[in-house]
């Protein structure tokens, strides 16, 4: 990636620090944001026969989760060349490689090219884009039923790291 966004992103979440965090998903399942954020989409609409956008997918274990629920098809979008290898990896194991269309780069750059969703997911993204009103405002307008956000909690070490990531990129 060429961009000074993404190549803060590929330093950041470089291939260790994703290797473990897919690691922990397969041994644990999502963390608890996430787990919430999941059947809180289940819950609104069901997933059945739904596309989804996920913006910032890393790991893909929202786009694996969905699929479980019948998801039809997922386009996930991540500045991370290693979190995109290992959404890739993860898609593959899970036998749902073929039903999604991976993109690297920068979401707000490229979505002209990125097509609308029935649901769009952004988990723990806003918080570290140094553009938030463009980011939600593009992606809120991709979703066609659900647009799910998770937002860490806003406690001093998640003001650090928000500022350090938006810095940082």
């Amino acid at each position: 990636m060429t961009c000074c966004k993404c190549q803060g992103v590929e330093t950041w979440f470089n291939q260790k620090f994703v290797e473990r965090e897919l690691k922990k998903y397969r041994k644990k399942g999502p963390g608890k944001p996430t787990r919430i954020l999941l059947e809180a989409i289940q819950a609104t609409a069901g997933v059945k026969g739904s596309s989804l956008l996920d913006i910032g997918s890393g790991d893909g274990a929202i786009q694996s989760e969905l699929f479980k629920s019948g998801l039809s098809h997922a386009t996930g979008v991540e500045g991370s060349s290693a979190y995109l290898a290992a959404a890739k990896k993860e898609a593959e194991r899970s036998g749902y490689l073929d039903e999604i269309n991976f993109i690297q780069g920068d979401f707000v750059e490229m979505e002209k090219e990125i097509p609308a969703a029935d649901i769009v997911t952004l988990d723990k993204v806003i918080c570290c884009y140094p553009d938030m009103q463009t980011l939600v405002g593009l992606s809120s307008e991709r979703a066609g039923k659900i647009y799910g956000v998770i937002y860490p909690v806003d406690t001093w070490w998640t003001k650090l790291g928000a500022r350090i990531l938006t810095f940082h990129f």
